[in-house]
């Protein structure tokens, strides 16, 4: 390989970091590295804007341009840690790496946490650790040839220049290009894990004719508008789906998504939609873009199911969803999602990403699934071999009890009479 050219994106609180960083690859890799802090916007330079322009063509060339890896995101969120001292900040960190015609991208965010938290006074006591943790679709290449090379020295010199004692990049498809690179503990002189994970989509659109296709089989369609039929005439046909796409509908739809989750487990597990300040601005924010798609199903006037996410280029990624348990039998939130993809569909949305992870719904509804995979890799450093023995313990606790009940046959019998247990401590809480 070439000796790459790399640019690290930070703020003055990763400045050291990167250095070090940037030190390391010229070490290993005879790479030539710059690095650029942006604390406010007066120091978007000229060379802040060509990595920009070549970060915007990456993710639109790979049909990959999402909320995790917009640029504009991360520039805001480097000027807004940049002002603040909370040790708690999640620090924005980019690199991107060329070499020849290769490409390689990773967005990530560093963070601390102990290695192991304890109660009360003794909280402190815990060594902490850092992680530098890419999210989906947060760490693009563009398949040229040196690409599995260029981004195993990435992550290698991170690792070895004491960036994070981890490095976490999640949902990597198995046919990513660098996967195999990723993966080579003894290349990358790290321990590492990986997790497999499973992600449906559905079709929306014929990629040739542009028309509303539905892949699912004669009964399942039948099924699923009977189910419709069924509902509408359970509210005297009082029923409609209300579409959230701007500023000034974001307070209601909270309010309306909120009052959903207090009825159910969810609320117990703090997941969904949150009545904060920080999310209702991240919602405010996506729908100054025109990304922002969230739903209201109501039936009788009253929200009895809710769905959000976003839509980038031809595809819709779903964040959350729920409905009221007490209209389970309705299966208000199967119409919701149905009415939701014809509303995406009309729109020109080809694709719905139901995210990643196994549920009924994602099966019913989805046509086709991929593969993924989160990979870990933890510095040989003490500590962080410390934290990755953990962790290895924990899984493997983890993975006996759920081949126990999955052997046992009683897989849906534990999950639902979990989700029962936390619904009801939901409601007693209120």
């Amino acid at each position: 390989m070439s000796s790459p050219q790399v640019s690290i994106l930070v703020n003055h609180r990763c400045q050291a970091l990167a250095e070090a960083h940037a030190s390391q690859l010229a070490k290993e890799q005879g790479a030539s590295v710059e690095v650029l802090c942006v604390d406010t916007e007066g120091d978007v330079d000229a060379r802040v804007d060509a990595m920009r322009a070549e970060w915007s063509t990456l993710r639109r060339d790979l049909n990959l341009a999402t909320r995790f890896n917009d640029p504009e995101r991360v520039i805001r969120g480097l000027e807004v840690t940049a002002r603040s001292d909370d040790p708690h900040d999640g620090l924005p960190y980019v690199v991107l790496a060329r070499s020849g015609e290769s490409r390689a991208l990773l967005i990530g965010v560093i963070e601390r946490s102990a290695l192991a938290p304890l109660p009360g006074p003794f909280s402190k006591l815990s060594p902490t650790t850092t992680k530098l943790e890419s999210p989906e679709t947060g760490f693009l290449v563009n398949g040229g040839a040196e690409v599995p090379t260029l981004s195993s020295s990435v992550i290698r010199s991170a690792l070895n220049a004491g960036v994070a004692d981890r490095v976490r990049l999640q949902n990597l498809p198995e046919g990513h290009e660098a996967f195999a690179a990723l993966t080579d503990w003894d290349s990358l002189d790290a321990r590492g894990t990986t997790q497999s994970k499973i992600r449906w989509w559905a079709t929306l659109l014929d990629s040739e004719t542009g028309e509303r296709v539905d892949k699912h089989s004669g009964k399942t369609r039948a099924n699923l508008r009977k189910r419709d039929r069924r509902f509408v005439e359970a509210f005297d046909g009082d029923a409609e789906l209300e579409c959230i796409t701007r500023p000034d509908q974001i307070d209601q739809f909270v309010e309306d998504a909120v009052g959903i989750i207090r009825r159910t487990y969810q609320a117990a597990l703090g997941i969904g939609v949150q009545d904060t300040e920080p999310y209702r601005a991240l919602l405010r924010e996506m729908a100054d873009t025109g990304a922002l798609r969230g739903y209201v199903m109501r039936g009788g006037g009253v929200p009895v199911a809710y769905v959000l996410g976003d839509r980038w280029n031809d595809s819709f990624t779903l964040w959350a969803l729920s409905f009221d348990p007490e209209h389970r039998k309705l299966a208000p939130g199967i119409v919701a999602l149905r009415r939701v993809m014809d509303s995406l569909a009309a729109e020109g949305v080809a694709r719905f990403d139901f995210g990643w992870g196994h549920a009924e719904y994602k099966k019913k509804l989805g046509d086709y699934h991929v593969d993924e995979v989160d990979i870990s890799l933890h510095s040989k450093r003490p500590l962080p071999t410390m934290a990755f023995l953990a962790g290895r313990a924990a899984r493997a606790a983890r993975a006996r009890a759920d081949q126990t009940i999955t052997e046992l046959g009683i897989r849906d019998q534990v999950k639902k009479l979990w989700r029962r247990k936390l619904t009801m401590s939901s409601r007693r809480a209120r």
